[in-house]
């Protein structure tokens, strides 16, 4: 059961100016994994606008992280992320021998949809295309399908991801047996009630999902129309989820995250901790930051 929840501050800073993440080194993406006995995370390197790429870092204790570069790159003109490969959530995912990144795509005008990427090693990728493409007019995601976070439950892939209709967001879900068809479930945390912390969205911008123990634990955006904070969501069988409430609030005047806590998360169990890494906002610069919770 978690107990205390610590906030450790910025683990990745911004680049010079003219570098890759001068402006933001969680410009609506984070996404993490162990690989090679070490911490690899994923981040939206942004230098202003949406036109956020992925790019990596990687750490031995996941406090200390050395960049790596950009790994999934714009697309040509006219494709599906010419102008971004960050709109969402970065989602690595160790599936049949490889590395599947499950990313954000956007192409300046359609919303953004789940496309999936594929890598051997984690820093080369090869692009497979949309898999969980926005829904029709009137549909809980006609607007945006994004930030899909995997986890592999039943033999399959359950992906959790931010569903937009209007100003309306939710965490849905989609299931699929190969990784790249997926069979839309609908939402699986919905809005609270009037003047509740999330009475206006449940995945502002922010879905992590990690087992921990014998759990499945959502951390999400959540938002009352005014203010974005993390909440925990806990469930036994992925379906039905119980609210914990926030678990990340908003700093202090002047500190990092005074404006947003509730953007851009990405969390991993590791030494028996959960470790949540979400992008601090105060009110200029979006940054990594890390809370353990334990």
């Amino acid at each position: 059961m978690i107990q205390t929840v610590t906030k450790k501050g910025v683990v990745l800073g911004l680049g010079a100016g003219g570098e890759i993440d001068s402006v933001a080194t969680a410009n609506y993406a984070l996404g993490t994994v162990v690989a090679h006995k070490k911490i690899f995370l994923y981040y939206g390197a942004s230098t202003g606008g949406f036109s956020a790429v992925a790019a990596l870092a990687v750490s031995d204790d996941g406090m200390n992280f050395v960049k790596k570069g950009v790994i999934v790159g714009l697309g040509a003109g006219g494709t599906i992320d010419d102008n971004a490969t960050a709109y969402g959530e970065l989602s690595p995912f160790f599936w049949k021998k490889k590395l599947w990144m499950y990313y954000s795509s956007y192409d300046g005008t359609t919303g953004g949809q789940t496309a999936l990427a594929t890598s051997d090693d984690g820093m080369n990728f090869l692009k497979k295309g949309v898999v969980v493409p926005i829904g029709g007019g009137g549909s809980i995601d006609s607007s945006d399908a994004q930030g899909g976070r995997p986890l592999a439950l039943d033999d399959k892939v359950w992906l959790y991801y931010s569903a937009l209709v209007g100003t309306t967001r939710r965490v849905a879900l989609a299931v699929s047996d190969d990784g790249m068809n997926f069979v839309k479930k609908g939402v699986v945390v919905g809005l609270g009630g009037v003047g509740e912390i999330d009475d206006d969205s449940t995945s502002e911008l922010g879905i992590a999902v990690c087992r921990h123990g014998d759990k499945i634990w959502i951390f999400s955006g959540v938002n009352d129309g005014t203010t974005s904070r993390i909440a925990a969501h806990v469930s036994s069988d992925g379906l039905n989820f119980v609210k914990k409430g926030v678990i990340v609030g908003l700093g202090g005047g002047g500190e990092i995250d005074d404006a947003h806590s509730g953007y851009n998360l990405a969390a991993i169990s590791h030494n028996d901790k959960l470790f949540l890494y979400y992008g601090a906002n105060d009110g200029s610069n979006t940054r990594t930051a890390l809370a353990v919770l334990s």
